[in-house]
Formats: structure tokens, C-alpha cells, sequence
């Protein structure tokens, strides 16, 4: 009796290990499923945002590590007076969207002031009367230039229209006589659809 109850838990004992080998193979088996895959590729679109202080040459900025130098009529300023500097931005041929442009005042020097940032129908603002009827896109104090436009996106094989800016930069009351300073306006570009 001893050895036959030995006998029925050896069969038990491998009827058990068959059945959790076959059940581990079953559940391999049910890991085994199809899959199926989808591959696209994509690139990126560009934009080359280029300026102008003359209206007629127009340099990609991003391919010069110094700003673009605009010329101030500024010799002899008293407080409060006013520089008229007129600037060109454009998108080059080949870009892919429109631009909004933000202005902003990277950095100033001797003394405060404060910047307009006008829109004009022409190039070449020098006085008031340049900015009379022109569309007003932002004013600033020392810390920044609150102003924001869209250039719009190029026809194919040629350069985009300019939006022809007027920087108005008016002097502090407490600019200092006989200081020198610089004025630095940064243009950053993001793309938008159109």
C-alpha cells in the first residue's frame, strides 16, 4: 500500500509539472501575437528672416554674429529729443511659412529712454511727418520693446515683401550731458502658417 500511494503522488507529482510546462508553453505561445508597424519621414520647414538699414540690401541675420549697424542721426541729443531710424525686414525665397516678428530692446545705454515702433508705407522715416498717418505697432520704456507684426510668406523663386518699420527712439529726461550710449533692437522671428 505504502508503494503504491509512493506510485500515485510520482504520477500526480508529474501529471502537475506537465501541465505547468504545458500551460508556460501555451502562455509563451499567447505572447507570440503579430505586429504591425508604420514609418513615415518628415523635415523641417525653414525661414530666413532678412534685414535692411538701407531698404535695398538685405542681410540674413542669423548668418553674422554682430547687429546690423543703423545710422542715428543722434549727435547732440538733449532730453527728450527724437531719432528717426528707418529698418526693412523680410523673409528670403525658399522660406516655408510667414514670420510673426517681436521687437524687442536687447540693450541701451547712458541714460533712458524709450522706443516707437511704427509701420510705414515707404522707406526713409526722418520727422514726424514720416509717422503721421503711420501704423503704430508698439512703444516701449527701458525695459523692452512691447511691438509684434507678420511678415508674410514669399511667392516661390522670390524674395517676400518688406514691411518697412520706423524705430523712433525718444531720449530721457535724465539723459546726461556729454554721455555716449548704444541702442541694440533684437527682430526674433517665429513661424506661422498662413
Amino acid at each position: 500500500m505504502w508503494r503504491s500511494r509512493l506510485w500515485w503522488r510520482r504520477l500526480t507529482a508529474g501529471l502537475s509539472g506537465g501541465l505547468v510546462l504545458a500551460i508556460g508553453v501555451m502562455s509563451s505561445l499567447a505572447a507570440e501575437d503579430g505586429h504591425s508597424f508604420a514609418e513615415g519621414s518628415f523635415s523641417a520647414g525653414r525661414f530666413d528672416l532678412q534685414g535692411s538699414a538701407d531698404g535695398v540690401v538685405f542681410t540674413d541675420g542669423s548668418q553674422h554674429s554682430t547687429a546690423l549697424s543703423l545710422p542715428m542721426p543722434s549727435d547732440g541729443l538733449s532730453p527728450r529729443d527724437e531719432v528717426y531710424v528707418p529698418f526693412a525686414l523680410r523673409l528670403g525665397r525658399g522660406s516655408d511659412y510667414a514670420a510673426r516678428v517681436s521687437v524687442g530692446l536687447l540693450s541701451q545705454s547712458a541714460g533712458g529712454g524709450r522706443t516707437l515702433v511704427y509701420q510705414t508705407p515707404r522707406f526713409g522715416c526722418a520727422g514726424r511727418a514720416d509717422v503721421a498717418a503711420a501704423r503704430l505697432l508698439g512703444t516701449s520704456a527701458e525695459s523692452g520693446v512691447d511691438a509684434e507684426f507678420v511678415v508674410s510668406q514669399p511667392t516661390a523663386d522670390a524674395d517676400g515683401e518688406a514691411v518697412i518699420l520706423c524705430l523712433v527712439f525718444v531720449a530721457g529726461a535724465d539723459l546726461v550731458q556729454g554721455s555716449r550710449g548704444e541702442i541694440t533692437w533684437s527682430f526674433r522671428g517665429e513661424s506661422v502658417t498662413a
